[in-house]
């Protein structure tokens, strides 16, 4: 496991709800699970933050998923957060070109613990993934507010900097004309400064009000249970001409890497229990 940090809190006499996500650890772990070079790490890092900055309202065992179909350039990514800090993600491909625009389709699924609740879809024809963030929570979520994503590679190679900042106004606790006076520096602003006057207890001129920390963490919720549910869903005679054909089944979870294998001793058993 490895990770960041995840705070929620007040400004402004409780007028600005303030989500802050500090996770280089966690996005330096999707980097290496996934052989990432530089332009494609700092490209998962962005959509692993706004993961994590999306699941600010979720709570329980709710989880956001989201996921972005990249045109142009050509790329898939797809993360996970929970409510409890846990976040996973994959990239592909692996080697990709450095840009400053990007085409495609962002997709935010929101799940409880058996079905999806929600579904928000917004196109992305931004310089990057922090533009399409802003406007899904403006299109889709009906929110005014700020978002704020910055990754940045140290000399090493290794993710130096992964973070992220949503700043929202509470209805009817300030007018609309102030907050967005107060937020427009916010966008030109450097990122790491802002950062650090935040881990001062400051933000947008006011002290902030702490309402939850936790811990930020790559964990993935791939288990051999869940492949074996997995493997029963394909049913009694599609397990047994597994066994006949291949010996045993293997699988690979997408997000971390981990391969399950279910020798075919194991497939005649499960396809026994579902036969019984």
């Amino acid at each position: 496991m490895s990770g960041g940090r995840f705070v929620r809190c007040l400004a402004h006499d409780g007028a600005i709800r303030v989500l802050a996500v500090m996770a280089p650890e966690a996005a330096q772990e999707v980097r290496e699970r996934h052989g990432l070079g530089d332009a494609a790490a700092m490209l998962a890092a962005q959509g692993m933050v706004a993961s994590l900055l999306l699941s600010a309202h979720i709570k329980g065992d709710e989880r956001i998923l989201l996921e972005i179909a990249g045109m142009k350039p050509t790329f898939a990514f797809s993360g996970e957060a929970h409510s409890n800090g846990s976040v996973r993600a994959r990239f592909s491909p692996a080697d990709l070109e450095p840009t400053t625009s990007l085409q495609g389709r962002l997709v935010a699924i929101k799940w409880d613990s058996v079905k999806e609740v929600y579904r928000g879809v917004a196109a992305v024809n931004h310089d990057s993934l922090e533009g399409a963030l802003q406007e899904y929570m403006v299109q889709s979520q009906q929110t005014r507010g700020r978002v704020r994503i910055g990754v940045v590679l140290g000399d090493d190679g290794k993710v130096a900097m992964a973070a992220g900042l949503l700043v929202e106004l509470i209805p009817d606790r300030m007018e609309s004309e102030q907050f967005e006076s107060l937020v427009e520096p916010l966008q030109e602003a450097d990122l790491a400064e802002v950062m650090t006057a935040f881990a001062f207890g400051s933000l947008l001129g006011s002290n902030v009000e702490l309402l939850e920390a936790r811990e930020v963490r790559f964990q993935c919720s791939c288990s051999m249970e869940r492949v074996e549910a997995t493997l029963r869903a394909l049913g009694a005679a599609e397990l047994r001409e597994m066994e006949e054909e291949d010996k045993g089944a293997e699988v690979t979870c997408h997000f971390c890497g981990s391969t399950y294998k279910v020798d075919g001793a194991r497939l005649l058993s499960l396809a026994s229990e579902l036969e019984a």
